[in-house]
């Protein structure tokens, strides 16, 4: 999802009373429901990488190419697998002192 995607859902009226329900619509209305109408339609398919933008107000909705499909999932890799590594070693040290 873009910056500027994210941008626009978060041009919500805030009002205390309601707390985050505007929010809330503003993502089923904007985001949710035409990606589940763009999915019915058959649009994207299993294992589609689908890039959110915003032009004006509206969010755009496009599948990526197998080219950038391939550069997202291997930008995802190397970026979640620090994070992974560390869950491992939190769990190894957790089973250690169990075990001791």
């Amino acid at each position: 999802m873009s910056d500027a995607a994210l941008q626009s859902l978060g041009n919500v009226d805030v009002d205390p009373a309601y707390g985050a329900r505007p929010l809330k619509r503003a993502i089923q209305k904007q985001l949710e429901n035409p990606l589940a109408h763009k999915t019915l339609a058959t649009e994207f398919t299993p294992g589609d990488t689908i890039v959110v933008e915003a032009e004006g107000s509206k969010l755009l909705f496009t599948r990526t190419t197998s080219q950038r499909r391939w550069a997202a999932m291997l930008l995802a890799r190397l970026l979640l697998t620090p994070a992974v590594r560390a869950v491992d070693r939190g769990r190894k040290a957790a089973a250690t002192r169990l075990s001791a």
